[in-house]
């Protein structure tokens, strides 16, 4: 069984083969209403399934590493991003996996741009191992009283003991 640090390794390697080339890998279409995402490394497989409304931004999925075939870390998320937000999350997801400086399984704790700002939401002392995050894109209001979210994605998650 691969250690916890191994899967780390593996996840942050199979998001830079999704994200990291600043598009996002075209996915596999073999669940009717979903997108999947498959990596595979020696005795290790990410699969990413991801389902998205096309009249809300509504999306939800999931990220499975299974190990000899063995269930061995997951994730769920779910939540809204606005058409005129996406290119911004992919963006910052895309530099963030690239460079290695994501603070959780995402991207950085802020980021601001375009008067855009990406923030990162970590609970508690969450690791890779036991993940809650909240991320969400806002537009950054500068002659109106408050800022307008576009996005708003929640994910938890971790080791299957």
């Amino acid at each position: 069984m691969a250690s916890d640090k191994t899967l780390k390794e593996f996840y942050f390697e199979a998001m830079r083969k999704q994200w990291g080339q600043g598009t996002r890998k075209k996915p596999k279409n073999t669940v009717p209403g979903h997108e999947m995402f498959v990596f595979q490394k020696e005795d290790l497989t990410l699969v990413e399934l991801r389902a998205e409304s096309l009249f809300d931004g509504g999306i939800s999925g999931m990220i499975n590493i299974f190990d000899e075939g063995n269930l061995a870390w997951s994730v769920h998320y779910s939540g809204f991003c606005e058409k005129r937000a996406r290119t911004f999350l992919r963006e910052v997801l895309s530099k963030s996996f690239r460079n290695g400086n994501g603070a959780s399984i995402r991207g950085p704790r802020r980021l601001e741009e375009k008067k855009l700002a990406y923030v990162n939401l970590i609970s508690g002392n969450s690791g890779f191992a036991r993940i809650r995050c909240y991320e969400k894109i806002i537009k950054v209001a500068i002659d109106k009283p408050e800022d307008k979210i576009l996005a708003e994605i929640s994910f938890f998650g971790g080791l299957i003991d």
